[in-house]
């Protein structure tokens, strides 16, 4: 889906090169046209996620999907997550990261 903000992979989350950035572009998005497109991303981007992988495959879970992809070839599981500070009202329901329980 490669749903961001800024054209490159940022070094972390809270770079403040690329949050700057973001907030440039999202600001442009919006002066040509692009209003709702620039808050359904800013909603999107403000839920909680949570990446994976293990044995070269990555899962991204999110409230409202998940994705299974290709990645490096790891013995050992990652896991990285992002808490969000908001939750869809779609989102799915569960006791386990990234899903809230109602």
């Amino acid at each position: 889906m490669n749903l961001r903000a800024v054209p490159h992979l940022p070094c972390c989350f809270d770079c403040q090169h690329g949050v700057e950035l973001g907030k440039k572009l999202i600001e442009i998005g919006r002066k040509t046209g692009y209003e709702e497109e620039m808050n359904w991303l800013l909603e999107i981007l403000s839920w909680p996620v949570e990446w994976s992988a293990l044995h070269g495959i990555a899962e991204i879970k999110t409230p409202i999907l998940k994705i299974s992809a290709q990645t490096d070839a790891m013995a050992l599981k990652y896991v990285v997550r992002r808490e969000g500070n908001a939750y869809p009202l779609e989102g799915a329901q569960g006791v386990n990261f990234p899903y809230s329980v109602a």
